[in-house]
């Protein structure tokens, strides 16, 4: 097996600066440059402007979370509808907070 199979390639980071870490250590352990471009940071909405809108939308199926931000952040608003997510660490996540996950992939 190739020990870097990324040697020479360099590899755009888009992810926020203070979750970029994992991924550029495991982009630069399998020999790749990591370029470090956070074109996002996630940040909490003021909680009452989050509650005000959430009152006016119907209650949810289910919920599709997408990061371990859309837990963080958004989880406490879905109420009990199931809970959908994409990736381990979302996963992982929603289960630290307490939740189950009904759905994976």
């Amino acid at each position: 097996m190739n020990e870097a199979p990324l040697r020479g390639l360099g590899v755009l980071v888009t992810r926020p600066e203070r979750q970029a870490d994992g991924l550029v250590d495991a982009i630069e352990a399998r020999g790749g440059i990591a370029i470090r471009f956070p074109v996002i940071e996630a940040q909490p909405i003021a909680q009452d402007d989050v509650v005000a809108v959430a009152q006016t939308l119907r209650v949810p199926d289910i919920a599709i979370l997408v990061s371990v931000n859309a837990v963080r952040y958004g989880l406490r608003f879905v109420g009990n509808a199931s809970v959908a997510v994409v990736g381990p660490a979302t996963a992982s996540a929603v289960q630290a907070s307490g939740r189950d996950v009904d759905l994976s992939r």
